[in-house]
């Protein structure tokens, strides 16, 4: 059974949006194809119409001393289908956050 039955893609998008957790999803090419929240580590400018899609953590994150992990966490999930969690630790506009992460 198939969820294409049962749930169209708009909908799933819908309720994806309203869990309080960001959830996204990343092409082989390290390049977002989806994110159900803009997050604070993200510089977005003063762009209202920022658009995350077809960009990669490099061309959007302020937190730039975590990017080499993050793309050396992608890339090994990408070669070994093996999901990883870690907590990274970052400075944004002057607060520390610390940041749970789970991907598979």
């Amino acid at each position: 059974m198939s969820i294409e039955k049962h749930i169209d893609l708009e909908t799933l998008a819908n309720v994806v949006e309203t869990i309080p957790s960001n959830i996204f999803f990343k092409d082989t090419d390290l390049k977002y194809v989806f994110s159900s929240h803009i997050w604070e580590q993200i510089d977005s400018g003063s762009d209202e119409d920022f658009d995350i899609y077809g960009k990669s953590d490099r061309d959007i994150r302020k937190d730039t001393e975590n990017l080499d992990n993050v793309e050396k966490s992608d890339r090994r999930i990408i070669e070994t289908g093996v999901g990883s969690n870690y907590t990274i630790k970052s400075m944004v506009d002057g607060h520390v956050q610390y940041l749970d992460i789970t991907k598979e």
